[in-house]
């Protein structure tokens, strides 16, 4: 399958908030800073807040972090993975397309490179951590898929 990604500049970190937070409320101030890209997921066991900044040198992440940890203490409740390289999808996904994922996921798995997987209604985002993302990229060229640096 050939598929084409490519790299969002700058890091993303994923939070994990419980419930019972108005977190939208808490933290659009820090989102009104127009990062290229966040997304946000509520359940009924937790929050979740991916969060890119594009800008080195940019307080955002940490910003929000502390504004977290403001609100929640230190009580282990907020969780942050950190240092999150992500792949975008390039082009609109017809919802009837199959194993676009399949393919990204299989070919990372085989290199063992564990992925975070975000779909919007166009496309979908494929987060690697930092330090394995020069590897996931080449495993992803070897595999036949176009990677834009």
């Amino acid at each position: 399958m050939s598929l084409s990604l490519s790299a969002i500049q700058g890091l993303m970190w994923v939070y994990r908030i419980p419930t019972g937070i108005k977190i939208l409320e808490i933290i659009s101030p820090f989102l009104d800073s127009d990062p290229t890209f966040y997304s946000f997921t509520k359940t009924a066991d937790e929050q979740s807040l991916i969060v890119n900044d594009s800008h080195p040198g940019s307080p955002l992440l940490i910003s929000i972090q502390q504004k977290l940890t403001e609100l929640l203490g230190s009580d282990g409740s907020l969780k942050i993975e950190k240092d999150w390289k992500a792949l975008v999808v390039n082009g609109v996904l017809d919802f009837g397309l199959v194993g676009i994922l399949a393919n990204i996921s299989d070919t990372l798995a085989k290199a063992k490179i564990p992925i975070f997987v975000v779909s919007t209604y166009d496309t979908d985002y494929v987060l690697v951590k930092q330090d394995r993302f020069q590897e996931a990229v080449q495993a992803l060229q070897d595999s036949g898929c176009a990677v834009i640096l």
